[in-house]
């Protein structure tokens, strides 16, 4: 019978890191989820408060939230997320405007 090791400090490390970068990057396929109508909004931004409050506070984490997010949109919907804290409201509209149209239906 052999013996199992016990995950050391560099499969620790590793998990870490994958958890700290695979996190705010799947707000892309959430999105992408919203956008087909299979998550609400309101879950997504609950879900994603950290990420959300993080680029409320910082313009580079905003641009790229603004970036990554849209890229996920289906063409002619939009995303909105948003966040209040004490200080304001932060709303995230994610997608292209421009290429929106509206849709009475979207709203139920």
């Amino acid at each position: 019978m052999t013996d199992r090791k016990k995950p050391g400090v560099a499969f620790w490390t590793v998990l870490l890191g994958v958890m700290l970068l695979g996190y705010p990057l799947s707000i892309g396929p959430a999105v992408w989820l919203t956008g087909h109508r299979y998550f609400r909004d309101s879950t997504v931004s609950s879900f994603y408060w950290p990420v959300l409050w993080s680029a409320a506070q910082a313009i580079p984490l905003e641009n790229a939230l603004d970036w990554w997010g849209s890229l996920w949109v289906p063409d002619g919907e939009l995303v909105n997320l948003m966040i209040e804290t004490d200080e304001a409201l932060s709303v995230f509209q994610l997608g292209n405007p421009s290429k929106y149209t509206w849709n009475p239906d979207s709203m139920l």
